[in-house]
């Protein structure tokens, strides 16, 4: 897995925003890695995903009598985990959605974000967006920096053992 500084993430609906003195229809944004200065929010994040897939994990422990994935297919679900994936777990736990999800935009309107890689996104700007295109934005940065990060260190991790 290779160290990500920046993803392209294509908007569905356009959003407007000045731009040279007038107003443009954004379709772009470009996604930022993190930096110590978004720690907290980043963190926060990370924990709760983890919570998450504790949990989940937990639930599919107990199934006994469902049939299990090849082995080749859950190593290719580890290393390119889907952003629909990851918001169908975080929904599948206990982890507060609202709180999670305020907490995200928190974290692109912190240099995390641009729109069409000029505008740093702010909170008007987040807000304008279609409620699908925020999610899937949310599910892209978690899946490019945030779960990303955790699965290189569980692989670390069992590589070793």
């Amino acid at each position: 897995m290779a160290i990500r500084r920046e993803v392209e993430f294509e908007l569905e609906e356009p959003i407007q925003y000045a731009a040279d003195g007038g107003t443009s229809d954004a379709t772009l944004v470009i996604l930022k890695a993190p930096t110590t200065r978004n720690r907290r929010d980043c963190l926060f994040l990370k924990q709760q995903f983890l919570r998450a897939l504790h949990e989940v994990s937990g639930e599919q422990d107990s199934k006994k009598n469902e049939p299990e994935e090849p082995e080749e297919d859950k190593d290719k679900k580890e290393e390119e985990p889907d952003p629909e994936e990851v918001a169908i777990l975080i929904g599948s736990s206990s982890v507060d959605l609202g709180e999670f999800f305020d907490r995200a935009r928190a974290l692109m309107c912190r240099g995390s974000a641009f729109i069409e890689g000029k505008v740093e996104m702010t909170t008007e700007l987040f807000d304008r967006m279609s409620m699908e295109d925020s999610e899937r934005m949310i599910g892209s940065y978690m899946v490019n920096f945030i779960v990303r990060s955790v699965l290189m260190k569980q692989k670390k991790a069992s590589s070793k053992t």
